[in-house]
């Protein structure tokens, strides 16, 4: 086992892209104007390099990413830009960063807050992201999916496992193979439903009118939104469904966090 350690200094726009091919990538937070990056394992068969703002680290090439073993931590300054790709192992990111781009195949992803875009994929393992400033778009072939708040669009597709979310503030599209899906709150006017399996919660704000189309095999509407106050409506909410099974619940939103 070899380990290794340096510091490089960047400037306004300070970026991390790293790549392992075995093993946890972890991101947290440092000092400003300094990226460290530490490898433990096969640190001799990696090239870490800087570029400007940008600090990257990958396996050195002749070495197949499948077959290292190695963990990453990497200490970035709040409001760093995030591109992390891991064969097998989990990618946690406990700092506030500008921008966060996940793959994974095989692993969990977490992450704090992320003031603009986030674009995840995972082929197994579980998603949790607290905020996301801006647009979500998230893809995952097994595991489930828990985002408190998104500002933006929120994209999700999944083949298997359940989605949660807790607000979001534009539109929204959703498919899923198997699983359910659950969103507390839409503030935005367009929602886009596609599952074969899997019960729908949405959760919809007071003073909207509901345009809804929904086609289903098997499964029934349900109307839980509260009684109107008299108040006029303030915005019009498409609402696009179709399953082959499972329930779609409209219900009133939850106040917003």
């Amino acid at each position: 086992m070899t380990e290794w350690d340096e510091s490089f200094v960047v400037g306004d726009h300070p970026r991390i892209d790293v790549t392992n091919g075995a093993g946890r990538i972890a991101v947290i937070e440092g000092a400003e104007r300094t990226i460290d990056v530490r490898i433990e394992g096969s640190a001799g068969q990696f090239v870490v390099e800087q570029m400007g703002d940008t600090v990257v680290i990958r396996p050195e090439r002749g070495f197949s990413r499948r077959v290292l073993s190695s963990d990453i931590l990497a200490r970035v300054p709040p409001g760093s830009e995030v591109a992390a790709k891991s064969g097998n192992g989990d990618v946690t990111v406990d700092v506030d960063v500008a921008a966060l781009h996940v793959v994974t195949a095989s692993g969990d992803v977490r992450a704090r807050t992320v003031a603009g875009s986030a674009a995840i994929k995972v082929a197994s393992g579980q998603v949790s992201v607290d905020r996301i400033g801006g647009a979500c778009d998230v893809i995952t072939a097994a595991g489930d999916v828990r985002v408190r708040s998104v500002g933006g669009d929120l994209t999700i597709k999944t083949a298997s496992g359940d989605v949660q979310v807790d607000g979001v503030g534009e539109s929204v599209s959703l498919d899923s193979a198997s699983g359910d899906l659950r969103v507390a709150r839409i503030d935005g006017g367009s929602v886009e439903i596609r599952t074969l399996s899997g019960d729908v919660v949405l959760g919809i704000p007071r003073r909207r009118t509901i345009e809804l189309d929904m086609q289903s095999l098997s499964g029934d509407l349900r109307n839980r939104l509260p009684a109107s106050d008299g108040s006029p409506p303030v915005k019009t909410v498409r609402i696009q469904a179709a399953s082959l099974s499972g329930d779609l619940t409209i219900q009133g939103a939850t106040p917003d966090s």
